[in-house]
């Protein structure tokens, strides 16, 4: 058991370092198309901040400040040279804000400004603008304009070239996050359709299931972060939707997965905090549809309760590992492997949350140039631990629950018959004593077993014994139960649609005992039984009936010696 134990843990660690390695394959340079054209990167913008304006500023370096509703942002620079490119555009992404863009003073180009003067949320945007070499040496001149508070910082590069070309080169620069994002999800989806299986039919767990939710939401704000869906939806609100919601949701997926840890003695505060984390999710839901305040805002909010959670989190559980219960004889290693996975989920995703809220208040060129890889290396490795993890927990509970059946198989089974044995025969007329289903017992008692152990020895009395087990068995396979109640004395139960049956039963079990001893040499099969029907009982009691049967099985016993005493001439 133990070198299985190993082995199994072992196949675990050897598929996590399949999945990191196949993982990180998608970071090396496997799209390698070369571009026939070049990508051209505009720079020396003259930029203009709510009237301040400052020359020479290489927009991705720029400290843009963090911008907020109703600040003006004017980028203003000279398309230069351009040779004659098929399909070319001018590109550059926007942060939740409206855009114009102005080339020779024409407005050409207009993004979210129905949308900001309704006071919603304009949602990200790839803004593109075709144009050839007649733009040559044109003035351009772009305007953003914030639809909220704190909407970005920094600036991303405005680029030129083939519109082809741009979308591969940001394929190339988003591949480790495409990827993870990608394998996340479906992950997540095929984590789902096992769940129900493993659900009704090991453990009753739904530890499986929250990872799946954990991974999905994980695989969703890493796509939508890097703004994925606004290349695949033909709405950019979409992607903004599926980020927001997937962030919120990624704390309520893990304290769900917490709160599914029955054996924690702190799964009542992981269900609080699951329950609140909930709570909060429902209520800037229902205050973004209504207008009163978009979900955007409560970024940095959810970054302090995330981050407080997670640390409590943690610290609860080490404190669990490390202080075990006197009824806990050891601590279960799949709660180490899921401990671990969550310290480095953790560690990570406050590198990130911190990188994140440094380079969008202070730092140079502003969040334009943050990124979540930390982040996704910390899921990637989290949701592994998760899957092992339950795994593990699995094959431990299968294993004491194999364990529990083989010791209740020994405490409630007869040794030598293999039959039923009285103490759990008695625990079955105890519950028909409590439940209103129509049953009959049957009484037996096996004739000369005796005379059979004096004379030809035990061996042959225990052969006896064994033979009208059999007999028994393959009379009465259908019935409830079929036990010994000790020495000679056996009992048949039978429920429900089988009551009707006991008449033939009998019948039948007379013709098998003829069979079998036309075969018997040694000695005859025969025994005595007797009947009662739950409903000839006045109070209902299995034991009453029992009682009844038994009677009524001696009385048959009694006339059977007095036939064989009036034939032999004693009586």
């Amino acid at each position: 058991m133990k070198l299985l134990y190993k082995c199994r843990i072992a196949i675990f660690i050897f598929l996590a370092l399949v999945f990191s390695i196949f993982i990180y394959s998608f970071n090396g340079t496997w799209i390698n198309e070369s571009f026939k054209y070049d990508i051209m990167v505009l720079d020396n913008w003259s930029i203009t901040i709510n009237g301040t304006s400052y020359s020479d500023a290489y927009n991705s370096d720029y400290n843009i400040p963090v911008a907020t509703i109703g600040d003006i942002i004017i980028l203003e620079n000279t398309i230069p040279t351009l040779d004659s490119i098929s399909s070319m555009v001018l590109t550059y992404e926007t942060d939740l804000s409206a855009t114009e863009l102005y080339i020779d003073d024409e407005l050409v180009y207009s993004y979210g400004m129905d949308i900001l003067e309704k006071g919603d949320i304009v949602p990200n945007m790839f803004n593109n603008y075709p144009i050839d070499s007649t733009y040559s040496g044109k003035k351009i001149k772009i305007f953003i304009y914030p639809s909220r508070y704190n909407a970005f910082s920094g600036f991303n590069d405005v680029k030129i070239g083939n519109s082809h070309e741009l979308t591969l080169s940001f394929m190339q620069n988003m591949r480790f996050p495409l990827f993870s994002g990608i394998f996340l999800m479906v992950f997540g989806v095929i984590l789902r359709i096992l769940s129900p299986y493993l659900f009704f039919f090991h453990q009753k767990d739904f530890r499986l299931l929250t990872t799946s939710y954990f991974s999905s939401c994980m695989g969703l704000y890493i796509l939508s972060y890097n703004r994925i869906f606004i290349l695949l939806c033909p709405k950019p609100f979409i992607n903004t939707y599926l980020e927001y919601i997937s962030l919120y949701l990624i704390p309520i997926s893990i304290l769900s997965y917490l709160f599914s840890l029955k054996e924690t003695r702190y799964r009542k505060i992981f269900g609080l905090f699951f329950i609140v984390d909930l709570f909060l999710f429902v209520i800037i839901v229902i205050l973004h549809f209504l207008h009163i305040n978009n979900f955007t805002s409560y970024t940095q909010t959810f970054h302090i309760i995330a981050i407080t959670e997670g640390v409590i989190a943690v610290l609860l559980l080490l404190y669990g590992l490390l202080n075990p219960k006197k009824s806990e004889n050891n601590v279960d290693h799949s709660e180490k492997i899921f401990l671990i996975g969550l310290v480095i989920f953790m560690c990570f995703a406050m590198i990130d949350i911190i990188k994140f809220n440094y380079s969008k208040y202070y730092s140079s060129g502003g969040e334009a140039n943050s990124n979540i890889n930390f982040m996704i290396i910390g899921t990637i490795s989290f949701v592994i631990t998760l899957v092992i993890s339950y795994f593990l927990y699995t094959i431990n509970s299968t294993s004491s629950e194999l364990l529990h059946s083989k010791l209740s198989s020994l405490a409630y089974t007869d040794p030598l018959t293999g039959l039923t044995n009285r103490a759990r025969c008695e625990q079955v007329m105890t519950a028909l004593s409590e439940d209103t289903i129509p049953y009959v017992i049957i009484s037996f008692d096996l004739d000369y077993l005796k005379k059979i152990n004096d004379t030809l020895g035990h061996e042959e009395g225990d052969r006896l014994l064994n033979g009208f087990s059999t007999i028994l068995n393959d009379c009465f396979w259908d019935s409830t139960i079929i036990g010994r109640m000790g020495g000679d004395e056996f009992i048949v139960i039978m429920t429900e649609d089988n009551v009707a049956m006991c008449g033939r039963k009998l019948q039948n079990l007379r013709n098998m005992i003829s069979t079998w001893n036309k075969k018997e040499q040694k000695f005859n099969y025969s025994a005595s039984y007797g009947y009662a029907y739950s409903n000839e009982s006045p109070t209902g009691q299995a034991k009453e009936v029992y009682m009844l049967a038994d009677n009524r099985m001696y009385e048959m016993k009694n006339d059977k010696h007095a036939q064989m005493l009036r034939k032999e001439g004693l009586l």
